[in-house]
């Protein structure tokens, strides 16, 4: 049986690293906690709902602007990426996780109402303006 190393992704890059980081919890948090504003968007191959969001993550990225980071991370079948649904306790897919000044705040996923998705991600970052 082949196994994938799960797909790590990224739009607006969080933080500037000079080497490719391996994709573990302590890594993970490491990226989290160092970052200032970011979204963190947890997603899976062949999952109509993921690609869905993937669309909704491309219009909020161009509503909140470019100090927020996002990493997308696609989970594999393999355990080199069950530790986001153990450690990070994601029971669903996609899952956006929102970190402000390294901490989580906030957890999103899609209702399937676009407008709505978008407008949800947005606030989260900018607010009612």
């Amino acid at each position: 049986m082949e196994t994938t190393e799960p797909e790590v992704t990224d739009s607006n890059p969080v933080p500037e690293q000079e080497e490719e980081l391996e994709l573990t919890p302590e890594n993970l948090r490491k990226v989290m906690s160092s970052t200032k504003k970011m979204l963190l968007v947890i997603s899976k191959d062949d999952c109509p709902p993921c690609e869905y969001y993937e669309r909704v993550v491309a219009e909020a990225e161009k509503q909140i602007g470019a100090d927020v980071g996002t990493l997308t991370v696609k989970l594999g079948e393999d355990a080199s990426s069950m530790f986001l649904t153990e450690d990070l306790k994601v029971q669903s897919v996609p899952t956006a996780i929102v970190v402000l000044d390294g901490q989580e705040k906030k957890r999103v996923v899609p209702s399937m109402d676009f407008d709505k998705d978008v407008e949800e991600l947005r606030k989260s970052f900018v607010g009612d303006v």
